[in-house]
Protein backbone atom coordinates (compact mmCIF):
# COMPACT_ATOMS: atom_id res chain seq x y z
CA UNK A 1 0.00 0.00 0.00
CA UNK A 2 1.27 3.14 -1.08
CA UNK A 3 1.68 6.34 1.37
CA UNK A 4 -1.65 8.28 0.20
CA UNK A 5 -3.57 5.09 0.24
CA UNK A 6 -2.01 4.78 4.12
CA UNK A 7 -3.19 7.81 5.15
CA UNK A 8 -6.40 7.93 3.26
CA UNK A 9 -6.87 4.36 5.54
CA UNK A 10 -5.95 5.76 9.00
CA UNK A 11 -7.71 9.37 8.78
CA UNK A 12 -10.78 7.36 7.78
CA UNK A 13 -10.77 4.98 10.15
CA UNK A 14 -11.06 7.57 12.54
CA UNK A 15 -13.43 9.65 11.34
CA UNK A 16 -15.69 6.19 11.37
CA UNK A 17 -14.63 5.15 14.71
CA UNK A 18 -15.82 8.57 16.27
CA UNK A 19 -19.19 8.73 15.11
CA UNK A 20 -19.16 4.75 16.36
CA UNK A 21 -17.75 5.66 19.91
CA UNK A 22 -21.21 7.71 20.70
CA UNK A 23 -23.09 5.19 18.65
CA UNK A 24 -22.95 2.73 21.01
CA UNK A 25 -22.94 0.05 17.97
CA UNK A 26 -21.31 -2.34 16.45
CA UNK A 27 -20.07 -1.39 12.90
CA UNK A 28 -17.48 -2.36 10.46
CA UNK A 29 -15.31 0.44 8.42
CA UNK A 30 -13.44 0.28 5.09
CA UNK A 31 -10.68 -1.24 4.87
CA UNK A 32 -7.46 -0.96 2.17
CA UNK A 33 -5.96 -4.14 1.17
CA UNK A 34 -7.83 -5.98 3.96
CA UNK A 35 -5.73 -3.95 7.19
CA UNK A 36 -7.09 -2.82 9.84
CA UNK A 37 -7.61 0.60 10.50
CA UNK A 38 -6.18 2.37 13.73
CA UNK A 39 -9.79 3.43 15.20
CA UNK A 40 -10.42 -0.71 15.13
CA UNK A 41 -10.06 -3.26 17.19
CA UNK A 42 -9.09 -6.96 16.36
CA UNK A 43 -12.08 -8.69 18.65
CA UNK A 44 -14.94 -5.66 18.14
CA UNK A 45 -14.59 -4.89 21.87
CA UNK A 46 -14.04 -1.31 23.49
CA UNK A 47 -12.72 1.53 21.00
CA UNK A 48 -9.34 2.63 21.32
CA UNK A 49 -8.95 5.71 23.19
CA UNK A 50 -8.65 8.66 20.91
CA UNK A 51 -5.63 9.73 22.39
CA UNK A 52 -4.02 6.96 21.18
CA UNK A 53 -4.93 7.68 17.61
CA UNK A 54 -3.53 11.54 17.63
CA UNK A 55 -0.14 11.22 16.08
CA UNK A 56 2.10 14.11 16.55
CA UNK A 57 1.75 15.82 13.20
CA UNK A 58 -0.72 18.57 12.61
CA UNK A 59 -4.36 17.40 11.17
CA UNK A 60 -7.04 19.61 10.14
CA UNK A 61 -10.87 18.20 10.52
CA UNK A 62 -13.77 19.87 9.22
CA UNK A 63 -17.49 19.05 10.52
CA UNK A 64 -19.90 20.09 7.97
CA UNK A 65 -23.63 19.94 8.60
CA UNK A 66 -26.37 20.77 6.31
CA UNK A 67 -29.06 21.97 8.63
CA UNK A 68 -27.69 22.81 12.63
CA UNK A 69 -30.09 25.24 13.65
CA UNK A 70 -31.66 22.58 16.52
CA UNK A 71 -30.38 21.19 19.90
CA UNK A 72 -29.36 17.68 18.22
CA UNK A 73 -27.17 19.20 15.68
CA UNK A 74 -25.55 21.82 18.73
CA UNK A 75 -25.22 18.96 20.78
CA UNK A 76 -23.10 16.28 18.41
CA UNK A 77 -20.74 18.89 17.24
CA UNK A 78 -20.07 20.01 21.12
CA UNK A 79 -19.12 16.16 21.39
CA UNK A 80 -16.86 15.96 18.57
CA UNK A 81 -14.98 19.16 19.88
CA UNK A 82 -14.67 16.99 23.12
CA UNK A 83 -13.39 13.75 21.49
CA UNK A 84 -10.82 15.70 19.50
CA UNK A 85 -9.83 17.63 22.74
CA UNK A 86 -7.46 14.53 23.42
CA UNK A 87 -5.58 15.81 20.41
CA UNK A 88 -3.55 18.64 20.67
CA UNK A 89 -2.13 18.38 17.14
CA UNK A 90 -5.99 18.29 16.08
CA UNK A 91 -7.64 21.49 14.81
CA UNK A 92 -11.55 21.44 14.24
CA UNK A 93 -13.24 23.71 11.77
CA UNK A 94 -17.66 23.75 11.95
CA UNK A 95 -20.25 24.79 9.52
CA UNK A 96 -23.91 24.35 9.20
CA UNK A 97 -25.44 25.55 5.66
CA UNK A 98 -28.91 26.49 7.14
CA UNK A 99 -30.29 24.35 5.21
CA UNK A 100 -28.77 25.95 1.94
CA UNK A 101 -27.84 23.62 -0.93
CA UNK A 102 -25.18 25.94 -2.86
CA UNK A 103 -23.36 27.00 0.82
CA UNK A 104 -23.01 23.44 1.53
CA UNK A 105 -21.14 22.59 -1.55
CA UNK A 106 -19.58 25.59 -1.18
CA UNK A 107 -18.26 24.35 2.23
CA UNK A 108 -17.40 21.67 1.03
CA UNK A 109 -15.48 22.86 -1.70
CA UNK A 110 -13.44 25.42 0.96
CA UNK A 111 -12.13 23.00 3.30
CA UNK A 112 -10.85 20.81 0.28
CA UNK A 113 -9.05 24.01 -1.50
CA UNK A 114 -8.21 24.63 2.19
CA UNK A 115 -6.53 21.50 2.09
CA UNK A 116 -8.14 20.12 5.44
CA UNK A 117 -7.27 16.24 5.50
CA UNK A 118 -10.73 14.83 6.40
CA UNK A 119 -14.38 16.12 6.30
CA UNK A 120 -17.06 14.37 8.36
CA UNK A 121 -20.57 15.30 7.73
CA UNK A 122 -24.16 15.27 7.80
CA UNK A 123 -25.04 15.82 4.77
CA UNK A 124 -29.13 16.93 4.56
CA UNK A 125 -29.17 16.84 0.57
CA UNK A 126 -28.90 13.78 -0.30
CA UNK A 127 -28.01 12.85 -4.00
CA UNK A 128 -27.71 16.48 -4.65
CA UNK A 129 -24.50 17.49 -2.83
CA UNK A 130 -22.69 13.90 -4.08
CA UNK A 131 -20.60 15.53 -6.79
CA UNK A 132 -19.20 17.56 -3.83
CA UNK A 133 -18.25 14.96 -1.81
CA UNK A 134 -16.72 13.04 -4.49
CA UNK A 135 -14.73 16.16 -5.85
CA UNK A 136 -13.33 16.09 -2.50
CA UNK A 137 -12.89 11.95 -2.02
CA UNK A 138 -10.64 12.58 -5.56
CA UNK A 139 -8.64 15.71 -3.88
CA UNK A 140 -7.08 13.32 -1.82
CA UNK A 141 -9.63 13.81 1.39
CA UNK A 142 -10.95 11.97 3.89
CA UNK A 143 -14.56 12.42 3.66
CA UNK A 144 -17.11 10.82 6.14
CA UNK A 145 -20.28 11.11 5.37
CA UNK A 146 -23.03 9.72 8.87
CA UNK A 147 -26.70 9.52 8.89
CA UNK A 148 -28.38 11.15 6.42
CA UNK A 149 -27.35 8.75 3.13
CA UNK A 150 -25.71 10.97 0.30
CA UNK A 151 -25.96 8.13 -1.96
CA UNK A 152 -22.87 7.35 -4.52
CA UNK A 153 -20.45 4.36 -3.43
CA UNK A 154 -17.75 3.67 -0.90
CA UNK A 155 -14.58 3.88 -1.57
CA UNK A 156 -15.41 5.56 -4.88
CA UNK A 157 -17.28 8.63 -3.49
CA UNK A 158 -16.23 9.02 -0.04
CA UNK A 159 -14.14 6.78 2.16
CA UNK A 160 -16.72 5.35 4.53
CA UNK A 161 -20.50 6.09 5.77
CA UNK A 162 -21.84 5.69 9.09
CA UNK A 163 -25.27 4.56 8.35
CA UNK A 164 -28.47 4.53 10.97
CA UNK A 165 -30.57 1.49 10.37
CA UNK A 166 -33.87 3.19 10.28
CA UNK A 167 -35.64 0.21 8.80
CA UNK A 168 -35.14 -1.18 12.64
CA UNK A 169 -36.45 2.15 14.39
CA UNK A 170 -39.19 2.48 11.70
CA UNK A 171 -40.10 -1.26 12.63
CA UNK A 172 -40.06 -0.80 16.43
CA UNK A 173 -41.92 2.49 16.05
CA UNK A 174 -44.75 0.95 13.59
CA UNK A 175 -45.16 -2.28 15.92
CA UNK A 176 -45.65 -0.21 19.36
CA UNK A 177 -47.98 2.07 17.90
CA UNK A 178 -50.04 -0.99 16.21
CA UNK A 179 -50.14 -2.21 20.07
CA UNK A 180 -51.95 1.64 20.90
CA UNK A 181 -54.97 1.86 17.85
CA UNK A 182 -57.24 0.27 15.61
CA UNK A 183 -55.85 -1.39 12.43
CA UNK A 184 -56.35 1.20 9.86
CA UNK A 185 -55.78 4.04 12.16
CA UNK A 186 -54.85 7.36 10.24
CA UNK A 187 -51.35 8.07 11.09
CA UNK A 188 -50.07 11.59 10.63
CA UNK A 189 -45.64 11.42 10.75
CA UNK A 190 -43.90 14.74 10.84
CA UNK A 191 -39.84 15.42 10.53
CA UNK A 192 -37.27 16.81 8.53
CA UNK A 193 -37.03 19.86 6.75
CA UNK A 194 -39.02 21.04 3.73
CA UNK A 195 -38.43 19.53 0.48
CA UNK A 196 -37.60 16.31 2.21
CA UNK A 197 -34.46 15.20 4.43
CA UNK A 198 -32.90 11.67 3.51
CA UNK A 199 -32.97 10.39 7.02
CA UNK A 200 -36.67 11.63 7.53
CA UNK A 201 -37.33 9.69 4.35
CA UNK A 202 -35.70 6.56 5.89
CA UNK A 203 -37.56 6.71 9.04
CA UNK A 204 -40.78 7.42 7.07
CA UNK A 205 -40.24 4.37 5.00
CA UNK A 206 -39.53 2.05 7.51
CA UNK A 207 -42.73 2.83 9.75
CA UNK A 208 -44.62 2.26 5.94
CA UNK A 209 -42.78 -1.08 5.63
CA UNK A 210 -43.76 -2.80 9.00
CA UNK A 211 -47.08 -1.13 8.44
CA UNK A 212 -47.75 -3.12 5.25
CA UNK A 213 -46.44 -6.44 6.71
CA UNK A 214 -48.79 -5.82 9.96
CA UNK A 215 -51.80 -5.94 7.51
CA UNK A 216 -51.99 -2.08 6.90
CA UNK A 217 -52.10 -1.22 10.84
CA UNK A 218 -51.73 2.26 9.93
CA UNK A 219 -53.25 4.76 6.70
CA UNK A 220 -50.72 7.64 5.95
CA UNK A 221 -52.95 11.31 5.88
CA UNK A 222 -49.55 12.26 3.91
CA UNK A 223 -47.82 11.26 0.92
CA UNK A 224 -44.67 12.02 2.69
CA UNK A 225 -43.50 13.48 6.11
CA UNK A 226 -45.19 16.90 7.46
CA UNK A 227 -42.35 18.70 7.39
CA UNK A 228 -41.40 20.11 10.65
CA UNK A 229 -37.82 21.73 10.08
CA UNK A 230 -36.39 19.80 13.57
CA UNK A 231 -38.27 23.03 15.32
CA UNK A 232 -41.31 23.31 18.02
CA UNK A 233 -42.57 26.26 17.01
CA UNK A 234 -42.73 25.61 13.32
CA UNK A 235 -44.13 21.76 13.81
CA UNK A 236 -46.62 23.50 16.05
CA UNK A 237 -47.84 26.12 13.44
CA UNK A 238 -47.77 22.83 10.83
CA UNK A 239 -49.72 20.47 13.50
CA UNK A 240 -52.47 23.59 13.58
CA UNK A 241 -53.02 23.57 9.96
CA UNK A 242 -53.30 19.89 10.02
CA UNK A 243 -55.82 19.65 12.75
CA UNK A 244 -58.09 21.80 10.73
CA UNK A 245 -57.84 19.69 7.55
CA UNK A 246 -57.62 16.51 9.10
CA UNK A 247 -61.13 15.60 11.89
CA UNK A 248 -58.79 12.16 12.71
CA UNK A 249 -55.76 11.75 13.73
CA UNK A 250 -55.25 8.04 15.48
CA UNK A 251 -51.70 8.44 15.82
CA UNK A 252 -48.39 10.58 15.77
CA UNK A 253 -44.75 9.66 14.48
CA UNK A 254 -41.72 12.06 13.98
CA UNK A 255 -38.11 11.71 14.06
CA UNK A 256 -37.30 14.17 16.36
CA UNK A 257 -38.94 14.55 19.88
CA UNK A 258 -37.86 18.12 20.59
CA UNK A 259 -39.69 19.45 18.15
CA UNK A 260 -43.12 16.98 18.77
CA UNK A 261 -43.54 19.05 21.51
CA UNK A 262 -44.96 21.52 19.29
CA UNK A 263 -47.35 18.78 17.79
CA UNK A 264 -48.78 18.14 21.32
CA UNK A 265 -49.32 21.78 21.93
CA UNK A 266 -51.07 22.50 19.11
CA UNK A 267 -53.44 19.13 19.98
CA UNK A 268 -53.60 20.99 23.73
CA UNK A 269 -54.49 24.74 21.95
CA UNK A 270 -57.21 22.97 20.00
CA UNK A 271 -58.56 20.92 22.92
CA UNK A 272 -58.14 18.26 20.55
CA UNK A 273 -57.76 14.44 22.18
CA UNK A 274 -53.66 13.94 21.53
CA UNK A 275 -53.24 10.67 19.92
CA UNK A 276 -50.50 7.82 20.52
CA UNK A 277 -46.73 9.46 19.90
CA UNK A 278 -43.76 7.54 19.18
CA UNK A 279 -40.98 9.49 18.57
CA UNK A 280 -37.14 9.64 18.42
CA UNK A 281 -34.03 11.79 20.07
CA UNK A 282 -36.21 13.32 22.51
CA UNK A 283 -35.28 15.88 25.73
CA UNK A 284 -36.77 16.63 29.23
CA UNK A 285 -39.10 18.68 28.57
CA UNK A 286 -40.93 15.90 26.26
CA UNK A 287 -41.39 14.34 29.59
CA UNK A 288 -42.58 16.78 31.98
CA UNK A 289 -45.11 17.59 29.29
CA UNK A 290 -45.66 13.64 29.78
CA UNK A 291 -46.10 14.50 33.77
CA UNK A 292 -47.93 17.62 32.95
CA UNK A 293 -50.31 15.77 31.51
CA UNK A 294 -51.14 12.12 31.80
CA UNK A 295 -53.50 12.13 34.91
CA UNK A 296 -55.94 14.41 32.75
CA UNK A 297 -55.05 12.41 30.05
CA UNK A 298 -54.60 8.74 30.96
CA UNK A 299 -54.49 7.69 27.54
CA UNK A 300 -51.10 9.30 26.80
CA UNK A 301 -48.66 7.53 25.57
CA UNK A 302 -45.74 8.03 24.08
CA UNK A 303 -42.49 6.10 22.94
CA UNK A 304 -38.92 6.77 22.02
CA UNK A 305 -36.84 3.88 20.86
CA UNK A 306 -33.94 5.52 21.52
CA UNK A 307 -34.49 6.18 24.81
CA UNK A 308 -35.58 2.47 25.70
CA UNK A 309 -38.64 3.17 27.42
CA UNK A 310 -42.42 4.31 27.29
CA UNK A 311 -43.31 7.18 29.39
CA UNK A 312 -46.50 5.29 30.29
CA UNK A 313 -44.31 3.86 33.25
CA UNK A 314 -43.92 6.68 34.49
CA UNK A 315 -46.43 6.48 37.02
CA UNK A 316 -44.24 6.95 40.15
CA UNK A 317 -41.67 9.45 41.82
CA UNK A 318 -39.01 6.88 40.85
CA UNK A 319 -40.47 6.89 36.91
CA UNK A 320 -41.03 10.43 37.14
CA UNK A 321 -36.88 10.48 38.19
CA UNK A 322 -36.62 8.61 35.55
CA UNK A 323 -38.24 11.06 33.38
CA UNK A 324 -36.31 13.70 34.01
CA UNK A 325 -32.63 12.16 34.31
CA UNK A 326 -30.50 14.64 32.68
CA UNK A 327 -30.55 14.09 28.74
CA UNK A 328 -26.64 13.55 28.31
CA UNK A 329 -27.07 10.64 29.66
CA UNK A 330 -29.71 9.33 27.03
CA UNK A 331 -28.35 10.97 23.98
CA UNK A 332 -26.70 9.06 21.59
CA UNK A 333 -28.70 5.38 22.11
CA UNK A 334 -28.60 4.78 18.69
CA UNK A 335 -27.62 1.13 18.90
CA UNK A 336 -28.97 0.07 15.58
CA UNK A 337 -25.81 1.75 13.17
CA UNK A 338 -24.06 0.11 11.22
CA UNK A 339 -21.69 1.10 8.65
CA UNK A 340 -21.57 0.76 4.72
CA UNK A 341 -18.58 -1.65 3.63
CA UNK A 342 -16.07 -1.09 1.14
CA UNK A 343 -17.88 -3.90 -1.90
CA UNK A 344 -15.67 -6.59 -2.01
CA UNK A 345 -13.48 -5.80 0.60
CA UNK A 346 -12.66 -7.38 3.90
CA UNK A 347 -13.73 -5.23 6.50
CA UNK A 348 -12.56 -4.86 10.49
CA UNK A 349 -14.75 -4.88 12.98
CA UNK A 350 -14.69 -1.08 14.74
CA UNK A 351 -15.38 -0.77 18.22
CA UNK A 352 -18.25 -0.51 21.00
CA UNK A 353 -18.73 -0.43 24.60
CA UNK A 354 -20.80 0.90 27.26
CA UNK A 355 -19.29 4.56 28.12
CA UNK A 356 -20.12 4.93 23.76
CA UNK A 357 -23.76 4.66 24.72
CA UNK A 358 -23.19 8.03 26.69
CA UNK A 359 -22.69 10.52 24.06
CA UNK A 360 -24.14 11.90 20.84
CA UNK A 361 -23.17 10.75 17.35
CA UNK A 362 -20.46 12.79 16.46
CA UNK A 363 -17.80 12.31 18.97
CA UNK A 364 -17.09 8.59 17.26
CA UNK A 365 -16.35 10.39 14.18
CA UNK A 366 -13.05 11.88 16.02
CA UNK A 367 -11.81 8.22 15.85
CA UNK A 368 -12.93 7.36 12.84
CA UNK A 369 -11.23 10.51 11.13
CA UNK A 370 -8.06 9.41 13.26
CA UNK A 371 -7.99 6.04 12.24
CA UNK A 372 -7.29 6.00 8.95
CA UNK A 373 -4.08 7.79 9.48
CA UNK A 374 -1.00 5.75 9.72
CA UNK A 375 0.55 7.14 12.91
CA UNK A 376 -1.77 10.22 12.38
CA UNK A 377 0.57 11.57 9.45
CA UNK A 378 -0.22 14.57 8.06
CA UNK A 379 -1.79 15.49 4.30
CA UNK A 380 0.90 15.76 2.07
CA UNK A 381 1.07 17.51 -1.09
Amino acid sequence: MNALSCRRAALAGVALSAVLSVAACTASAPAESGGSSGGSTSDGGQALPVEQLCGDQPLKIAHVAGFGANSWRKITQAELTDELSACPNVTLEYTQADNDLQKYITAINSYTAQGFDAIVTYDDFGSQALSALKNAHDAGVVVVPYIADPGGEVGVDYDGYVQYNFDVEGDTMAKWLGGQVQPGSKLLFSGGLPGGSPSTVALWDGINETSKELGDAFTPLTNEPQPSSWDAAYEQRAMAGALTKYPEIDALASDYGVASKGGLRAFINAGRPIPPLATSATDNELGCMWLQHHEAKPRLPVADPRRHHDRRTHRSPQGARRAQRPARQRAGELRTAHVRRHPGRQAPDLPRGSAAGRRPVLGALARAALGRLPVAAGRQG
